[in-house]
């Protein structure tokens, strides 16, 4: 589905494929339910009867699956001599009674168990797995799908060049992963052939591991939505990316969460599915860190005794800073079995517009900026989808706000940094707002990659406003005074525009193919002045996506906002960022559109 992470704790399997020269991994894996034979002998022959079916080779300790009619190793090939463990990077394997374990830099990181026998499969409920192409292995239980075991893939450094090994990019091992227990810090980045079929994810209820008022972040039974970070600190899930959401059910009459900080942010809560309530968790990071740090937030009390349901999100764009959830505490009860996530997924990558800047009014960012009130989540709440929100004030696709003929501003892979590096990033790169004030910070976390595991069913991508201010009556261009030089310099900037958003498409399909995903591209909804700099824009766009569309991508439509938001009441005072009443005008648009392509009802 999108890019959602489940704390899903149970070990059916994992499969390790690595393609660099050494991998670390810290998982346990413990292996049930496949017969064990003393030799292959004894397992009997591989026909069309057995296919599918898993052997423990008693004699090398190894698993077989039979396909093809023959009996095939699971066991990866023998890789290259790892290095010593000593360079922070890579690690070393110390055998122990039941296992080996893992020394990374020094440190234990880890131990890998060795799988045990277990006990036989009752009648109806072994497990068998079917080879896809281009995918995997599909694990059946009883008869059902319970979950897709997907090939290891490998990726490229240069977030310009994902796939092209030519450039001197490492290459990253892949992992195969049920449904959502991982993220950035595991190092394993998806990527697809184009015309790759991804099955449609399925959902088991967690099993919650608490049983009393004191809940960890990380019980299985609490959901996440948008992008966390669960895997460097389990027990603290960070995020960053405005609307970013978690779900929480209990028993009880009431509940609390706690949270650190990096600065004042906004959130809402609600229970049962009622109205939302703000939440602000202020604090001064100047003058006082400890006052961001730890703190207990009382979200509801005096509810009727039985099952409720907590929801749980941001408001507050990325540059606020990061926040932790440390726990939950629950009045009277304890955590409950969740309920299924929703079966559409949206994912919007944008600018200042889709982070809801001047959303709930015209004055202070803090108290005005709310995601939860702009066009996406509301498009994915009038669709009954769940959502995931990239955006970032001032960014562009080619060059930010402002920042035609050159930027003195922070670069990385020798670049400006737009919204093509950060779409695939983790976290917000926060630089400004959190001491010590500069890009330094939080620099770790935020490049690391986003692991694009969960594929979104529709991905609206809002960026290119201000790329064209930058083109604008009142830009460098648009004060130009000699026409002919004006129009050539307007003409190569489009070009240089639409050449870099066609690379970032196409590094979006080696991410999400057409056949999980379907690509809206959506236009700038600001009017034009003289320059005709939007239109000129939108007009750039849709000539891009009809090329994209003639190339063999037929799951990829452009947006045309052009008339929606025309009255001063549209927008907050500036004729730019709209007011709420303006984000609902786009998000009914928007729904109308994605209903109808996708076929939803």
């Amino acid at each position: 589905m999108m890019k959602r992470e489940w704390f899903v704790w149970g070990a059916f399997a994992a499969l390790l494929v690595a393609c660099g020269d050494d991998v670390t991994r810290n998982n346990t894996t413990n292996v049930t339910g496949a017969r064990t034979v003393a030799d292959l002998d004894e397992a009997g022959a591989c026909d069309d009867s057995s296919v599918g079916e898993i052997v423990l080779n008693a004699k090398d300790g190894g698993l077989y699956v039979c396909y093809d009619k023959k009996w095939i190793s699971m066991k990866g090939a023998v890789g290259e001599p790892g290095m010593e463990g000593n360079d922070g990077a890579s690690c070393t394997a110390t055998p122990v009674d039941g296992g080996f374990r893992l020394i990374c830099d020094g440190k234990e990181v880890g131990t890998i168990r060795n799988g045990q026998d277990g006990a036989p499969g009752e009648t109806g409920q072994s497990c068998v797995g079917r080879k896809i192409d281009g995918v995997g292995v599909e694990i059946s239980c009883g008869g059902a799908v319970i979950d897709t075991i997907r090939n290891g893939v490998c990726t490229c450094d240069d977030p310009y060049n994902p796939c092209d090994t030519s450039a001197g990019g490492s290459s990253q091992g892949g992992e195969s992963s049920a449904t959502g227990m991982s993220s950035s810090a595991d190092g394993t980045n998806y990527s697809y052939d184009a015309g790759t079929v991804i099955p449609e994810p399925s959902w088991t209820p967690p099993t919650c591991t608490s049983t009393g008022s004191d809940i960890p972040a990380n019980d299985p039974c609490v959901q996440y939505f948008g992008r966390w970070d669960l895997t460097t600190v389990p027990t603290a899930p960070t995020a960053a990316w405005s609307a970013t959401y978690l779900k929480m059910k209990f028993t009880g009459t009431g509940v609390s969460i706690k949270l650190n900080t990096s600065s004042s942010i906004a959130f809402y809560s609600s229970i049962d599915g009622g109205a939302w309530t703000r939440v602000d968790a202020t604090c001064d990071p100047n003058t006082d860190i400890e006052s961001c740090r730890n703190r207990n937030f009382q979200l509801a009390t005096g509810l009727a005794a039985g099952t409720h349901e907590l929801a749980f999100y941001r408001a507050s764009e990325g540059g606020y800073g990061m926040h932790d959830v440390l726990g939950y505490v629950v009045e009277n009860g304890t955590i409950a079995v969740p309920n299924a996530p929703s079966a559409r997924t949206i994912e919007c990558m944008g600018n200042s517009i889709t982070a809801g800047l001047g959303a709930d009014g015209v004055g202070s960012e803090y108290a005005h900026d709310n995601t939860l009130t702009a066009w996406c989540v509301q498009t994915a709440l009038k669709l009954g989808a769940d959502w995931s929100v990239v955006a970032h004030s001032g960014q562009g696709m080619y060059k930010n706000l402002d920042q035609f003929g050159g930027y003195a501003g922070q670069t990385e892979y020798g670049h400006i940094i737009t919204m093509y590096d950060e779409y695939q990033w983790t976290h917000y790169p926060a630089w400004s707002i959190v001491p010590p004030h500069d890009w330094s910070y939080n620099a770790a976390s935020a490049r690391e990659q986003w692991h694009f595991r969960d594929v979104p069913d529709v991905a609206i991508f809002a960026i290119g406003t201000n790329d064209f201010i930058n083109i604008s009556q009142n830009s460098t261009v648009g004060l130009m005074t000699d026409a002919a030089a004006k129009q050539q310099a307007v003409d190569e900037y489009l070009a240089a525009f639409k050449a870099k958003y066609d690379d970032f498409l196409s590094f979006v399909r080696s991410k999400y193919p057409k056949s999980r995903t379907t690509i809206f591209v959506h236009g700038t909804i600001l009017n034009d002045d003289a320059m005709q700099s939007y239109t000129l824009g939108n007009n750039t766009l849709r000539q891009l996506v009809a090329e994209r569309t003639a190339a063999g991508d037929d799951r990829i439509f452009f947006i045309d906002p052009a008339g929606w938001l025309t009255k001063a009441s549209d927008f907050s005072g500036d004729w730019t960022h709209p007011t709420a009443a303006g984000h609902q005008i786009i998000a009914n648009n928007v729904s109308a559109i994605v209903r109808g392509k996708m076929g939803w009802q």
